[in-house]
């Protein structure tokens, strides 16, 4: 809150109505984020996510436990942690998996904020 107890100061940007703008900024961000993490950070998330995904045994997921897997075996965690949304947008892509509703994040630093979840669409999707 600012010191004169306004929520807002007043120098928020009018919304932008064009849903494809948000498209096209929501791809130019997961390109610098992917360039950021670099492409053998992004080929070993990939190849640990198809893992994870072989070894399922639960209905849905959310990518919180891809990343955990993940990190239980060894990939290192990325610069930052968005790195994971062209890896989710790319097993979404190829049809792997389908986005399938929501739930409260498993990570306490996270403050149980909402979190997509998915299923399988493949049995055994290879990695």
């Amino acid at each position: 809150m600012s010191e004169s107890g306004q929520l807002f100061d007043g120098n928020m940007k009018p919304i932008d109505p064009d849903p494809k703008r948000g498209e096209q900024l929501r791809d130019e961000g997961m390109a610098r984020v992917e360039q950021s993490s670099g492409p053998e950070w992004n080929q070993q998330a990939y190849y640990w996510s198809l893992k994870f995904l072989n070894s399922l045994e639960m209905a849905e997921f959310t990518s919180e436990h891809i990343r955990n897997f993940a990190y239980e075996n060894g990939l290192p965690q990325p610069p930052d942690g968005r790195a994971w949304g062209p890896v989710m947008k790319k097993l979404t892509d190829q049809k792997i998996i389908t986005p399938h509703g929501w739930t409260k994040s498993i990570m306490a630093n996270c403050h149980a904020m909402p979190k997509r979840t998915y299923i399988r669409n493949r049995k055994n999707p290879k990695s």
